[in-house]
């Protein structure tokens, strides 16, 4: 008896795997845009997952920290979007073929089996979409090497960079994610009945008439702007905020919801036109089951448009303000004092490379002035960071001409010169008009001797804390007597393939290190750092490779990320659009044939199709716009002003929309032709 049981077990096992490897192949067909989506996830994964492993990026930054921190951030959003997907399509498909289970169930199978059997082909998705993102996936990686080797101005030799710890830790977070998912389908299983599953299909949500909550959300929405947009929105009120925010926008459709249905009761006006009235039924219907989707959706593309928005600020951070900031000398090293002894300095970049031009110099105050920094304190934002301390240095700071020029010509720029009774204020180009203004409203006292400003420079001349902050006051030599030296510097040119090591060993030799970090509170001076508060790269020892090589890994790692995040939940999003309509479209076939039977032609039942299609995929798209509107142009304009920018910032976020409406057009031309042909099929 034990041998035939065994072996009936096997058969049944057989049996089950057969059956489901089958339904996962009907699913691939009817559920192809989800499987293409976690395709394209695979591979995202896969190849963000590479950079962490690349030999190549390795070698290309010192160290991986930065990109290690944001990929794994990302990771960590992917994760819960990709587990949230997986548990929408499994309970849609749940839904959708609740008649079939029942049946199994009919015939004899206990609940267990069907649980195992779903389970199992979704398994055998997951590992089918799996293996067909590697080699996109893999493609993709040699893709953002290249990008990130450009970001870095190297040149890149392609090699076969593969690492099986790539493959392991992609294939680990992929089934994390879907063992997550599936988590509780025999639980689900196990509480339902046969009569349940037979009629779940035809089950939706309890219908609300809470129009209420639209009136509540829209007014929280214009309340959290305006919050927004007044500065008062710190640190401590935030999270609430934000909490109230996606709360709103879920409130949104609940409300919608009810406004939808009493309008159709009430028969509004365009409710008789055409074949409206189907129209309207059906998007009262859809939003009234499908509200937390819809509101969920709103969330994720709202993210996406904000996300490729920070993904061009910081792409043009990298071209315009490195360069527009930092003048073309290789290191300036600040002493706190008013000796210009750099003997030791000079050692350490000696024994690492060859110093083809060193030049010292003092940065003067002039008896304790403050004026211009007073004027800053009251016309630049940033002027105090968010704990309130200055951003300026205690005094106003001056620099004879002489040393000007001596640096102009070490970064590549002609010489100026001065009239009698002048001076000039060289400044970062962000506050060319403050300066500009100042200097036509204000002389400059120095010993007695009164000096007009003559001009206003703004080439990039290092100014976030080595050549003053935000400003340096040039003025002649001839009163160099008149003035008191503030702190000194040491300027060179070095030929060298270890600027790395030069900061390293400058570093631990200066005094100004703490916990391994350089602490301006270490310096006998009170120290500037410049206006900009969003990113700033003030340091009283700069290498400039070392520095752009750093502030190169930190933005193009924030902007990787960004983008891979706002992909995988463009497609997601997307994705489960397309699959509601598209399984709507073969189970509700019969309404457009009602449609057909009461005279309505082709053209006109596409026309219908079309409308519905649009105001369901509108309905997100547009409280998206409008909130990520709002709070993009605002974000993106303070970011472009903190760091010098001279782009406005609604300039980014227009991009962002367009590529963002760009693809959501493609996606739903997609689905709208797949649609009518799923409705025009026959049988």
């Amino acid at each position: 008896m034990r041998y035939w049981t065994y072996w009936q077990l096997l058969e049944a096992m057989a049996m089950l795997n057969k059956l489901s490897f089958r339904n996962a192949r009907r699913s691939v067909k009817d559920y192809l845009v989800y499987v293409i989506t976690m395709m394209i996830i695979s591979s995202l994964m896969f190849a963000f997952n590479g950079l962490l492993f690349s030999a190549s990026v390795r070698e290309l930054l010192n160290e991986v920290t930065s990109i290690a921190v944001f990929i794994g951030l990302a990771t960590f959003f992917v994760v819960v979007i990709v587990i949230w997907l997986t548990k929408y399509i499994i309970n849609f498909m749940l839904e959708r073929r609740s008649k079939e289970f029942g049946t199994y169930l009919l015939i004899g199978m206990d609940k267990k089996q069907v649980g195992k059997m779903f389970k199992r082909e979704h398994l055998f998705l997951g590992a089918l979409t799996f293996l067909l993102g590697l080699i996109p996936g893999y493609l993709l990686h040699l893709a953002l090497i290249n990008i990130f080797f450009t970001v870095f101005d190297s040149q890149y030799q392609f090699v076969v960079d593969i690492n099986m710890y790539t493959y392991l830790l992609t294939f680990a977070v992929y089934l994390f994610a879907y063992l997550l998912a599936l988590l509780r389908i025999n639980k689900r299983f196990k509480k339902m009945e046969i009569r349940e599953l037979l009629y779940l299909e035809n089950n939706n949500e309890v219908s609300t008439k809470r129009k209420s909550l639209f009136v509540i959300s829209l007014i929280y929405l214009i309340f959290f702007h305006l919050i927004v947009y007044t500065g008062h929105a710190n640190v401590q009120l935030i999270w609430p905020l934000l909490a109230g925010l996606f709360a709103s926008i879920y409130g949104l459709f609940i409300g919608m919801s009810g406004y939808l249905t009493s309008y159709i009761q009430r028969k509004g006006r365009t409710i008789t036109k055409e074949a409206n009235i189907f129209i309207f039924r059906q998007l009262a219907s859809k939003i009234k089951t499908m509200r937390f989707t819809m509101g969920s959706l709103t969330i994720l593309f709202a993210v996406t448009i904000l996300s490729w928005m920070f993904v061009l600020l910081f792409t043009s951070y990298q071209k315009e303000v490195f360069d527009g900031n930092l003048m073309d000398i290789d290191v300036f090293y600040l002493k706190d004092g008013v000796s210009t002894d750099f003997q030791q300095q000079l050692s350490v970049i000696e024994k690492h490379g060859v110093i083809e031009e060193a030049y010292t110099y003092h940065v003067y105050e002039n008896d304790k002035q403050t004026k211009l920094n007073d004027y800053l304190y009251e016309n630049v934002k940033g002027a105090y960071d968010s704990e309130g301390r200055s951003a300026y240095f205690d005094y106003d700071t001056y620099m004879l001409l002489s040393d000007y020029n001596q640096l102009r010509k070490m970064a590549g720029f002609d010489t100026v010169a001065l009239d009698e009774g002048q001076y000039l204020i060289q400044a970062k180009e962000k506050l060319a008009k403050t300066f500009s203004d100042y200097g036509a409203r204000n002389d400059l006292s120095v010993g007695g001797e009164v000096l007009d400003c003559q001009q206003v420079i703004t080439d990039p001349f290092t100014q976030s804390g080595m050549n003053g902050a935000d400003y340096i006051l040039v003025v002649p030599d001839n009163n160099l007597p008149k003035l008191l030296p503030y702190y000194s510097i040491l300027a060179a040119n070095v030929e060298s393939d270890s600027m790395y090591e030069i900061e390293q060993e400058l570093e631990k030799d200066s005094g100004y290190l703490e916990d391994g970090d350089i602490e301006d509170k270490l310096l006998a001076i009170k120290y500037g750092t410049s206006s900009e508060q969003l990113i700033t790269f003030s340091t009283p020892i700069l290498v400039r490779e070392s520095l752009i090589k750093e502030l190169d890994s930190v933005t193009a790692s924030a902007s990787f990320t960004l983008g891979y995040v706002g992909i995988v939940f463009l497609v997601v999003a997307m994705s489960i659009l397309a699959v509601q309509q598209l399984s709507d479209a073969s189970k509700y076939r019969y309404r457009y044939q009602i449609l057909k039977n009461l005279g309505l032609n082709r053209r006109e039942r596409n026309k219908v199709v079309l409308k519905q299609l649009a105001i369901y995929y509108l309905c997100p798209v547009i409280i998206a716009t409008l909130i990520s509107a709002f709070t993009g142009i605002f974000a993106s304009d303070s970011f472009a002003y903190y760091t010098g920018l001279s782009t406005s910032g609604s300039y980014y976020y227009l991009i962002a929309l367009g590529i963002f409406l760009m693809i959501f057009f493609i996606y739903f031309l997609v689905t709208y032709i797949s649609f009518i042909r799923a409705i025009e099929k026959e049988g």
